[in-house]
């Protein structure tokens, strides 16, 4: 496409965006190249940014672009963590999948300890709030699997049985402390930026959004059903009636068993 250097980047982007529609490009490879160019220009925004019209480091629709965990990395952080909460933290990421908004606002009322002694599977309703009252997700109703190495981490941390009593949250976490807490555990694992990834990508530090990329491409490469995977990570899935059986707790739960040796955090 031959850019006109008088437009601002968010057109130029827009204008390349559909060009890559019409060449018959797929719609995830479009936001990735997307979020490339966009991390890139927030990553040299003191040097370029304003240049190009991004009007703040972290403007609207601007999202960063993580490195790639392999599991003897997410073992060392477990390992390396330096307390029970801090492992069941990596622990609770690293085999649910799930987004920091519901590791900080799940609470143990909202887990049928029953269920997950039998099947695994814990529930999240539409709305979860944090210990400050901020809603940290929104969304339909789901089930997910919590893996048995991070129910074994919760039961080691002291405070566990307390909360379970009170019903109150599982963790308790604000954001800060759980960046931190991933932060400090890569460090003690070693586990470093390197060239893994798209030619010229920026790589950030890892971080708690890491995680659900690398519980995706486990489940997948065990052959999880896409569908199932998006079910169980809380995202939208539209499916015609025929394939709502996938999303029944018996077929969730023989679909992750094929997945648990490649989420095992020990």
């Amino acid at each position: 496409m031959q850019e006109d250097e008088r437009l601002p980047l968010r057109q130029q982007l827009r204008n390349w965006k559909e060009e890559l529609i019409r060449s018959g490009k797929r719609n995830s490879s479009i936001l990735t190249y997307r979020k490339v160019v966009l991390s890139f220009i927030k990553f040299h925004f003191d040097r370029i940014g304003k240049e190009y019209g991004i009007r703040s480091k972290w403007g609207p629709g601007i999202s960063p672009i993580f490195d790639v965990l392999k599991q003897e990395e997410v073992k060392a952080m477990v390992k390396k963590a330096r307390t029970p909460l801090y492992k069941a933290v990596i622990g609770f990421l690293a085999q649910t999948g799930q987004r920091t908004g519901v590791l900080r606002g799940i609470t143990w009322k909202r887990i049928d300890e029953e269920r997950v002694k039998a099947y695994g599977i814990a529930s999240i309703p539409m709305e979860l709030k944090d210990k400050k009252g901020v809603t940290t997700r929104e969304g339909d109703f789901y089930q997910f699997v919590i893996g048995k190495d991070t129910m074994i981490l919760l039961h080691d941390w002291t405070q566990t049985e307390k909360r379970k009593a009170q019903g109150t949250f599982v963790f308790g976490l604000s954001e800060r402390q759980l960046h931190r807490i991933v932060a400090e555990a890569a460090k003690k694992a070693g586990v470093q930026e390197d060239s893994r990834g798209m030619p010229g990508r920026i790589l950030y530090k890892v971080h708690p959004d890491s995680f659900p990329t690398y519980w995706n491409d486990r489940v997948r490469d065990s052959g999880m059903d896409r569908l199932q995977s998006k079910y169980m990570m809380g995202r939208d899935v539209s499916s015609e009636p025929r394939n709502r059986g996938l999303f029944q707790t018996d077929r969730l739960v023989l679909a992750y068993r094929k997945s648990e040796p490649m989420l095992d955090v020990f």
